[in-house]
């Protein structure tokens, strides 16, 4: 992928999954407490694989099918005209370009700023390590029963091991792959009676729901689009959804007394207790945000179960799968561009039959093969009409050519000949290569990052000049498209792309 593509799929990503932000925020709004976390984490799974995954899916409606690329806008702007193979080009001699083009700074921009987030994400776990390898491993027997009691019934394949940190420090869970519950040195103080069976089944949820793994999936995102504020907003719902979610499990079998006793435990440790620094490695009992009044809230008054919510949120999710992947365009984009003489005029295609190259009714000319392109005037003979001299017998001429055929003016000397647009100007050939990492403009290999400067250097000194885009077999259409809309973008009037089918067919 070149720094171009790359741009690319960086601001479309981040723009469809603004949207799907601000629609997730306008159903919290809408829903309140009674949308469950369980829900709403579902909502922000969608909305984390789309900011990650290059996925899309094209024959299902979605914010894809709103988005032009390159590719597109230049299938919308141009036909592709099949042409004569262009042979022996005279190669152009350019200066090579040097300088950057705005989308590579821009990557660049983004790399600097992505890697400062991972860098900064890592530190704080690199420092918090080295405060876990000091810690103690619990030796209470009573203890660590109540909390493999506790993983067995949340279903969990194996108990975590539990350490001890600093007096007054939260509750978490920490490890990827060797899960330890770290409590503070004074729980049995600071915990007692249910609080502690409470806490632990908090603690031991965000276990079950992997929220550790998520944790660094959460940091990607983050990275990859550091420069749009509303994912980091969205970021952080998910996080404080997750820490509610933990709430109802914990809570699910409690009683009035014991919910309001659970309430008092979360003020307690958010007012006395330290938190520790955010890193992706840990999953405290409660941090240092606004999301206590939510977790308090859905303490005092529970949720009740309403069949219509749950199939209304399911529609939901449904939709924001669709919207979030979707790809399907309009059906006036489907249909494959073959042919194009000269540029739209009034948005419109011609489509009837071609000059001097169908009978009435549709039937192919005499002469010709179903597939072949009619040319006007060409004689089996190879004499022109009109006296026109210079030509052997056997040739083919047309007379009336096409914008970007080629012609051969009669009287030329033997072994010369003029590659000429109807205009008089001159051709140039882009030929794209190793797999549309380089294109070749004449005999000089140009990478494609650097293409659109080196045409805007080219291309004004062969004003009028008929460029024609070729590609080795490996070479994606969509990279082809690329191309064409460079050149085009550069004033180049006649760009045309040269298919495989015009070296084939012809008698």
């Amino acid at each position: 992928m070149n720094t171009s593509s790359l741009f690319d799929w960086l601001l479309q990503t981040s723009i469809e999954a603004s949207v799907l932000i601000l629609g997730v925020f306008i159903l919290r709004r809408a829903f309140g407490n009674r949308l469950s976390p369980g829900w709403r984490i579902a909502l922000w799974v969608v909305v984390i694989a789309k900011l990650v995954l290059p996925l899309s899916v094209s024959f299902v409606p979605g914010l894809g099918s709103f988005w032009k690329s390159e590719t597109q806008s230049s299938a919308a702007a141009f036909e592709v005209v099949v042409m004569e193979p262009v042979e022996d080009v005279a190669p152009v001699t350019v200066t090579p370009a040097v300088a950057w083009s705005m989308s590579e700074v821009l990557t660049l921009l983004w790399f600097a700023g992505a890697l400062a987030v991972l860098t900064i994400a890592l530190l704080r776990d690199a420092a918090f390590r080295r405060k876990f390898r000091a810690m103690q491993t619990s030796a209470d027997a009573t203890l660590n029963r109540l909390v493999r009691e506790i993983a067995s019934e949340l279903g969990l394949s194996r108990a975590p091991q539990v350490r001890f940190a600093e007096a007054d420090t939260v509750p978490a869970v920490t490890g990827l792959l060797h899960p330890t519950l770290i409590l503070p040195r004074n729980w049995s103080e600071a915990l007692q009676g249910d609080s502690l069976t409470q806490v632990l089944r908090h603690e031991l949820a965000h276990l079950k729901h992997h929220d550790l793994w998520w944790n660094w999936a959460a940091l990607l995102v983050n990275a990859v689009h550091w420069f749009n504020p509303l994912v980091w907003r969205a970021v952080a719902e998910f996080h404080e959804d997750r820490e509610l979610r933990c709430d109802e499990g914990a809570l699910a079998a409690c009683s009035p007394q014991q919910r309001v006793g659970y309430g008092r435990t979360l003020i307690y440790f958010q007012e006395h207790f330290s938190a520790p620094a955010a890193t992706a490695g840990l999953a405290p009992f409660v941090r240092n945000q606004p999301a206590l009044h939510q977790r308090l809230l859905m303490i005092t008054q529970p949720s009740v179960a309403r069949p219509w919510l749950h199939a209304l949120a399911a529609l939901s999710l449904g939709l924001f799968v669709c919207a979030a992947f979707g790809a399907e365009r309009p059906e006036e984009d489907k249909s494959a561009t073959r042919t194009r003489e000269g540029e739209r005029s009034g948005g419109t295609r011609e489509t009837g039959k071609r000059e001097g190259g169908e009978r009435e009714g549709g039937k192919p000319a005499d002469g010709m093969r179903n597939g072949d392109r009619p040319r006007e005037g060409a004689k089996r003979d190879g004499e022109r009409e009109g006296g026109e001299r210079g030509m052997k017998d056997g040739e083919r001429s047309r007379t009336g050519p096409r914008d970007g055929e080629r012609s051969r003016e009669g009287g030329e000397k033997d072994g010369e000949r003029t590659k000429a647009t109807s205009d008089g100007a001159g051709s140039l050939v882009l030929r794209v290569v190793d797999g549309g990492e380089n294109v070749m403009v004449g005999k000089e290999k140009v990478p494609m990052n650097r293409l659109r400067h080196h045409l805007s250097q080219t291309l004004p000194n062969h004003a009028g000049a008929q460029v024609t885009i070729e590609a080795d077999d490996d070479v994606p259409f969509k990279t082809v498209g690329q191309v064409l809309d460079a050149a085009r973008d550069n004033g180049a009037k006649r760009a045309q792309i040269q298919t495989a089918s015009s070296t084939k067919g012809e008698g």
